[in-house]
């Protein structure tokens, strides 16, 4: 006899037996350590609206290890006045990440992009460190 499974009835059977199999466990139970550190691209939240700072804010109050902040909303930041400086006052500590996904990027020699985007990148840390009236 073959029972056809939704997709929901699969993730719900699944759900309920992860969760009894973890009430099971019972308090000498750990939580595996996550593998993954999580990154939050700041384009994913481009059409908030918000300021290359704000954005900072929220991946720290959301818990992400890391953040990917485009090189150009940097530059428009400082364009605009901001200074890379209030980064550092969102509280913010975790890794920055090199935005690479675009596609004027795959069109050129890869080492040359890696180099350039670093450059960029230890650029925006080193202004993010800069004393108050430099």
């Amino acid at each position: 006899m073959n029972i056809p499974f939704s997709r929901r009835d699969w993730l719900t059977g699944i759900s309920a037996t992860t969760l009894a199999g973890v009430a099971s466990a019972g308090p000498a139970a750990k939580p595996a350590v996550d593998p993954f550190t999580y990154c939050l691209n700041t384009s994913t939240i481009r059409g908030q609206g918000l300021s290359i700072v704000e954005e900072v804010t929220l991946a720290a109050k959301a818990g992400y290890c890391a953040i990917e902040p485009w090189i150009n909303e940097l530059d428009r930041y400082v364009t605009n006045g901001g200074n890379l400086r209030d980064l550092r006052a969102t509280g913010f500590r975790g890794v920055l990440s090199l935005e690479l996904f675009n596609p004027t990027y795959w069109k050129q020699d890869a080492l040359a992009v890696a180099r350039t985007g670093l450059d960029k990148m230890r650029a925006a840390v080193r202004a993010s460190l800069e004393p108050a009236g430099k």
